[in-house]
Order: structure tokens, then sequence, then C-alpha cells
């Protein structure tokens, strides 16, 4: 006998070619370092874009001078959310990703939902969570806590 079927279930597809091969493997911990460095330069040179506006229209490159600390903090902590977010919901990829060949994806392989991507990008602002990709899983916390991981490709 045939199981029934649910006429108003969602259809089970595909959403993209990733999803087809879910077998990619974990990007390692040098990689995901390497990654981070060259993100960490590219938000310097934004961040030093800034303080050069910031310089011609206010007299001063110092956030903290012109906002006040909490501002400022609230500034750069947003800015940092923004690059990430942005990057990571147009391509799945930062330059740092980019360059050394990976990808953001779910944990079956897909690619991530917009909702997925800005958990990630605000779960970044957690002291420390780096430091979780030293376990045996080689995933960060903003990686399990959004249930993505960083694959490489092929």
């Amino acid at each position: 006998m045939s199981e029934a079927t649910n006429l108003y279930e969602a259809p089970k597809a595909t959403l993209d070619a990733q999803a087809e091969n879910p077998s990619y493997e974990i990007a390692g911990r040098w990689r995901r370092l390497g990654e981070y460095l060259v993100d960490l330069i590219v938000l310097l040179l934004v961040n030093f874009a800034f303080a050069f506006v910031m310089k011609q229209m206010y007299g001063s490159h110092n956030w903290f001078a012109i906002l006040g600390y909490r501002e400022g903090l609230v500034f750069g902590t947003a800015l940092n959310s923004t690059y990430y977010f942005t990057l990571d919901a147009t391509t799945n990829r930062t330059p740092g990703k980019m360059l050394m060949g990976t990808i953001v994806v779910t944990e079956d392989g897909a690619k991530p939902h917009t909702a997925q991507i800005l958990g990630r990008s605000l779960a970044r602002q957690i002291p420390f969570e780096s430091l979780f990709i030293f376990g045996r899983k080689r995933l960060c916390r903003h990686d399990s806590l959004s249930r993505t991981k960083v694959v490489r490709l092929n």
C-alpha cells in the first residue's frame, strides 16, 4: 500500500548544486586562520578609509573622541558585522575565503539562509568564540550556533 501524501507539504528538492554533494571536507584550522588574517587586513583598510573621512569631516580620526567610547564600540561592532553579513549573504564568501578556496554551507551542504548568515555574523562578536576552532570538530562558535560550516571547494 502506498503512503498517504500531504498535498500541502512543501516539495522536497535541492536548492542548488551544493546540496547535491554534501561530502565537502571541512576547512582546516590553518586555512581558517589564513581566512581570518586576510579578512582582518580588509577590515583594517575599511577602518582606515572611515578614519580618513572622519579626519576630513571632524578634524580627528579617533572614533572614540568623536562618537564617545560606547558609541565607538557600537560603530566598530556594526561595521564588522555588516562586513561579514553582506559578503556571506551575497556570495557565501569573504575575500579571505575566496583567497583560501573555501565557502560557507549549511551542515548538510546547502546554501545558508539569510537568517543563518545573520546569526553567524552576530555570533562573531562573542569574545574568544574563534578559539573553538581548536576543538575536535574544527568549528568556530559562529559556525556551530548558526548550523553552518566552512568547507574547501574541490
